[in-house]
């Protein structure tokens, strides 16, 4: 049985794609590429535990989409382009935001984070078996071009 659902609120496609390819093996995950369309989505209350919401320039928007996303019964991970938005900073710094995460993505850095966001966030029922983890080293080493079999540059697989 998988865990909660992930929510993923991005605008950008390629973004949204590598976040949701990263966590949809141990979670079942929602995307949206903006907020009413993510709350139309879900169809039901705390259907979500977590949240990656992307947020914009735009600081009284974000605000209310942090807030709509906590209302909805959901942690939340800011997704910010640089340089960090103030509000991010202050959301976590008083625990409105469970963390932040830079894009575009940097794997390792998100992979991290994730483990530890849902460690907090979406414990595992304890059933004395190990539990997966999102990704093996292996394969963040291949998304990352490091394959052994790999000579002339990153590689690409496609997953049946």
């Amino acid at each position: 049985m998988l865990p909660e659902s992930i929510l993923i609120v991005c605008s950008d496609f390629v973004e949204m794609a590598a976040i949701s390819c990263m966590l949809s093996e141990h979670h079942v995950v929602v995307t949206a590429h903006n907020l009413d369309g993510a709350m139309r989505l879900l169809n039901r209350p705390n259907s979500c535990r977590l949240a990656y919401y992307e947020v914009g320039d735009d600081a009284e928007a974000a605000r209310e989409g942090i807030h709509r996303l906590g209302n909805a019964g959901m942690e939340v991970v800011a997704l910010f382009r640089p340089p960090c938005p103030q509000l991010v900073c202050e959301a976590a710094a008083s625990g409105r935001i469970q963390g932040y995460c830079q894009m575009p993505i940097c794997v390792e850095s998100f992979l991290v984070q994730s483990r530890e966001i849902m460690r907090r966030v979406c414990p595992v029922q304890n059933d004395d078996r190990p539990q997966p983890c999102l990704l093996t080293n292996e394969e963040v080493q291949f998304l990352l071009g490091r394959e052994a079999g790999c000579k002339s540059g990153p590689c690409f697989r496609f997953m049946d």
